[in-house]
């Protein structure tokens, strides 16, 4: 026990010589400032902001103005189904464009709103526009609106030149239930290619005067117009 009391304690060992060299540096990084963060740049670009979003009204509005006859035609069909009376004034201009589509377009899309202010210019466009698609697309969709006002360009109609028209004058005037074209349609049973619409007109109006003239056709050679005659036969009940 004395003797290890006594003994001197180990010496440490020395470092090495590497370790030596780098405590000073250590001790020097320790010791320095951080360095002070560098300030951020800002851009001197203007920020560009987003346009804002264009509705798809505002948008079908626009194409009507285009140069180009396919987007106002595109114009027109895209107010027509947005079934929105602020369309109809744009319609209405649209009724005078150059382009047949276009005009196509603007009518039908009134009839579909129901625009009854319209009736005595889809009426003159029924009689006048030099397009037989126009007036054909006039006739059929005036079956949308129901104006009585329209009976009068309808029954002019039957006389058009372009049976297509004659068709859809005869088929409108049906749906209607106009009495006065009672007569007219009488008359267009002696036409082949208007006998079947002008049967089943007769019947929509269940016009009795009509009965013995439209009986006889139960034997026509057409199995379609037989079954209009049988249609109609019913709906008159004579």
């Amino acid at each position: 026990v004395k003797k290890s009391a006594a003994a001197p304690a180990p010496k440490k060992a020395a470092l090495p010589a590497a370790k030596k060299a780098a405590l000073p540096a250590a001790k020097k990084a320790a010791a320095a400032p951080a360095p002070a963060p560098k300030a951020v740049e800002r851009s001197t670009q203007p920020v560009v902001q987003a346009p804002p979003a264009v509705s798809p009204f505002d948008e079908a509005v626009a194409r009507l103005r285009s140069a180009d006859p396919a987007l106002r035609r595109q114009g027109a069909d895209a107010l027509a189904r947005s079934r929105d009376q602020q369309a109809a004034p744009y319609l209405i201009k649209a009724m005078a464009d150059a382009a047949a589509p276009v005009r196509t377009a603007a009518v039908d899309g009134l009839c579909q709103l129901g625009r009854r202010d319209a009736t005595p210019k889809i009426s003159e466009i029924l009689l006048k526009d030099p397009d037989a698609a126009v007036r054909q697309q006039a006739a059929g969709s005036l079956s949308y609106m129901m104006d009585p006002a329209a009976g009068p360009a309808l029954i002019k109609a039957l006389s058009d030149k372009e049976p297509p028209v004659r068709y859809a004058a005869a088929n409108t005037l049906g749906i209607m239930k106009y009495a006065p074209a009672e007569d007219p349609l009488i008359d267009a049973l002696s036409e082949p290619g208007m006998r079947r619409i002008a049967i089943s007109a007769l019947g929509q109006l269940q016009s009795k005067k009509a009965a013995a003239g439209i009986a006889p056709y139960l034997s026509d050679s057409d199995k379609f117009t037989r079954l209009e005659v049988i249609k109609a036969l019913g709906s008159i009940g004579d």
